[in-house]
C-alpha cells in the first residue's frame, strides 16, 4: 500500500493594482511570464455574434506580434489572454503595446483577419467531442454551448461591430493580470476605463436523466456536477479504470478523453469517452455504466486516494502550479465565482 506524502505547503500569491487593474504573480524563478487576461470569451456573445471576440483579439494582435521573443493570444469561453514571455523590460513594452492597441482598435485589416479566423477553423479539428458536447447538451447555442459552433462573425461582423464589442469588454474594468515573478519597474496598463465585470449569468437546461442518445464512432459521458476536490478526485479515478478495463484489459480503445469547463460558481459540465467503431459501442457504453455504479457504490479505494494525494503533490511542487494559482484568482476576480484553489 502507498505512504500518502506529507501535505505540500501551497505557492503564495500575491495581489497588488496598476492602473486599475488587479495583478496577480508569485515569486517563481526564470523569465518572466505575462497574461493579460480579460473577462470575455464565447460565453458571452449570442449565436450570431459567435467568434467576434476572436476577431478582436486578432485585429489587436496585428500592431504586436513579433517573432523576436515568445507571445501569443487566445480567445477561450470565459477569457481572452494576451500573453507574453522574456525579459522584464521586453515583457513590460509588450504589455504596453497590447493595451494601446486595444485602447485604439484599429478596424482597417478586418476584411483580411476576417479571412484569417475561417483559414484557422478550416484548419483545426476544433475543440472534441468530450470538450463541446456536455455544455451544448445544458446550455444549446447560447454561452457555453457555442464552443463548438463555426465562427459567424468570421463572415458577418462589420468595423462597427467589432469596435463597440472592443469598447464594451476590453478595458480595465474587465481586465486582471497574471505574472509568473513581481511587477517589474515600470510597467503600465493604459488601457480604456470601464464598468466592472459582467459575470456570465445563463441557467442550464432542466434536462431529466439518466437519459441515452446517439453518436457516430464514439461513446461519451456528460455530466452536470457540483465540482468540488471530491468530484475531481473520483473523475480521475474514473478515468483510471476505464483506461484500464477498456484499453488494457479489453483491447477496445487507444485512450479515454476527459474535460471539464465550468458554469457556474462550483458548477462544471464535464465529458469523457473515446473513439470506438459502432460494433463496439454498446461494449463500451455498458462498461461505463458499470464503472459509474461500482465507484458510486464503493467510492475510490484506498490506493486510488493515495495516489490521488501523491499525484497532487507532484503537480504542486512543479514550477507551472504557482502560476496556475495566480491564474485561478485573476479568474476569481474576473468571474466573481469562489477560486478553485
Amino acid at each position: 500500500m502507498l505512504t500518502p506524502p506529507a501535505s505540500p505547503s501551497l505557492p503564495e500569491v500575491h495581489r497588488t493594482e496598476i492602473d486599475g487593474v488587479p495583478v496577480f504573480w508569485t515569486g517563481q524563478p526564470g523569465r518572466l511570464s505575462a497574461s493579460l487576461l480579460f473577462g470575455v470569451g464565447l460565453a458571452h456573445e449570442t449565436f450570431l455574434e459567435t467568434g467576434v471576440t476572436h476577431l478582436v483579439e486578432h485585429l489587436a494582435m496585428r500592431r504586436v506580434r513579433t517573432s523576436r521573443y515568445d507571445n501569443n493570444a487566445t480567445t477561450g469561453v470565459l477569457c481572452t489572454s494576451f500573453d507574453v514571455s522574456s525579459a522584464p523590460e521586453t515583457v513590460t513594452g509588450h504589455l504596453r503595446r497590447v493595451c494601446e492597441s486595444l485602447a485604439d482598435l484599429d478596424t482597417g485589416p478586418l476584411r483580411l483577419e476576417r479571412g484569417v479566423l475561417l483559414a484557422e477553423e478550416r484548419g483545426t479539428d476544433g475543440p472534441g467531442v468530450t470538450a463541446w458536447l456536455p455544455s451544448a447538451l445544458w446550455f444549446g447555442n447560447r454561452a457555453f454551448g457555442l464552443a463548438g459552433n463555426v465562427q459567424l462573425a468570421a463572415v458577418n461582423a462589420g468595423p462597427q461591430q467589432v469596435r463597440d464589442w472592443c469598447a464594451r469588454w476590453f478595458h480595465r474594468g474587465n481586465a486582471a493580470l497574471v505574472l509568473s515573478g513581481p511587477p517589474p519597474a515600470g510597467l503600465t496598463l493604459p488601457l480604456r476605463d470601464g464598468p466592472p465585470r459582467q459575470p456570465v449569468e445563463v441557467p442550464p437546461f432542466d434536462l431529466p436523466t439518466p437519459a441515452y442518445t446517439t453518436i457516430p464512432n464514439g461513446v461519451v459521458g456528460c455530466a452536470l456536477v457540483d465540482w468540488t476536490a471530491e468530484t475531481a478526485c473520483a473523475a480521475g479515478v474514473l478515468i483510471h479504470r476505464l483506461t484500464d478495463r477498456l484499453r488494457h484489459l479489453e483491447g477496445l480503445v487507444y485512450d479515454i478523453a476527459f474535460d471539464h469547463q465550468m458554469v457556474g460558481p462550483r458548477r462544471a459540465a464535464l465529458g469523457f469517452g473515446a473513439d470506438v467503431p459502432d460494433q463496439h459501442a454498446a461494449r463500451v457504453a455498458d462498461a461505463i455504466r458499470t464503472e459509474l455504479a461500482e465507484l458510486g457504490r464503493g467510492g475510490p479505494t484506498e490506493e486510488e486516494l493515495a495516489v490521488d494525494r501523491a499525484g497532487l503533490a507532484e503537480e504542486i511542487a512543479e514550477r507551472e502550479f504557482g502560476v496556475s494559482r495566480a491564474f485561478d484568482a485573476a479568474m476569481s476576480e474576473l468571474t466573481g465565482w469562489p477560486s478553485a484553489a
